[in-house]
């Protein structure tokens, strides 16, 4: 700021005080659409297991990239089908792997 510039923080920076949920590739490219992911599903389902996580906010990152996508809210609900991880802020869409680093990650 000394040289009179602006130069923002990156999202997924200035968030890293919130706890992350990871989703593979298929669930990302969902959740960044805006659809809300039921929780019956790994690995969503350990975290609705934690009880002090309840209708908390999370930084919502693709798995395999580690590229931060946005904000998701978990709704919890009486079992975890009724909980959902809902988009509240998606900052950034799931892009699909390239075909070399996709072979790595599903073992073909």
């Amino acid at each position: 700021m000394s040289k009179e510039t602006f130069a923002p923080i990156a999202s997924g920076v200035a968030l890293r005080h919130m706890k992350a949920i990871a989703l593979p590739y298929p669930l990302a490219r969902r959740w960044s659409l805006g659809q809300k992911l039921a929780c019956n599903q790994a690995p969503l389902l350990d975290f609705t297991t934690d009880e002090n996580l309840s209708d908390a906010c999370f930084r919502i990152l693709m798995s395999q990239t580690q590229a931060f996508l946005g904000v998701g809210e978990l709704r919890t609900g009486e079992t975890p089908e009724e909980t959902l991880l809902v988009p509240k802020r998606v900052c950034a869409m799931a892009e699909p792997l390239p075909e070399s680093t996709a072979d790595e990650f599903t073992g073909n």
